[in-house]
């Protein structure tokens, strides 16, 4: 049971966390060809999101990994 409750809420925060990354890619598309004063500062900031959205999913295999 805690195993299938451990696939369960893999999977329902994987999908989130899967489409936060792809937007991110999206986005960091469009800051590249971006050009403003803001371009790296934006830029900082995206590489931030994806680093604690990584601290997620690392939390979610461990959790999977444990039950």
């Amino acid at each position: 049971m805690l195993s299938r409750l451990a696939g369960a809420l893999a999977h329902e925060f994987r999908n989130p966390l899967t489409t936060i990354f792809l937007h991110a890619d999206i986005l960091e598309d469009a800051l590249r060809r971006l050009e403003s004063s803001q371009h790296q500062q934006l830029l900082r900031f995206l590489w931030v999101i994806r680093e604690e959205v990584g601290r997620i999913d690392d939390l979610i295999q461990q959790y999977f990994w444990l039950a």
